[in-house]
């Protein structure tokens, strides 16, 4: 049994039983590796600026790019790599 582990769909869970048949929910690497060749943290974002978190979600913001998500769900911001690719280059 599998389900999507975040509202939007970006990583599935996967339901494996132990040994006393109660349910542990896991990620799969290949899930969550092609997550990262997509998204990239607000924080690795404002330390290839060497900008201080704040700042660069204020720039972001400025600009119109929006987090995938809300933080509190996904414990950080994520940005797709397509949204974020045009400001990087300015």
């Amino acid at each position: 049994m599998s389900h999507y582990y975040w509202h939007g769909g970006f990583l599935r869970e996967e339901a494996v039983l132990n040994s006393k048949r109660v349910s542990h929910a896991y990620l799969r690497r290949e899930d969550i590796e092609r997550f990262r060749v997509g998204h990239v943290t607000l924080k690795d974002l404002a330390a290839e600026f060497s900008f201080g978190t704040k700042h660069m979600k204020a720039k972001l913001d400025e600009v119109g790019i929006q987090p995938i998500g809300p933080r509190r769900g996904l414990e950080r911001f994520y940005y797709r790599r397509v949204d974020v690719a045009d400001y990087l280059r300015s």
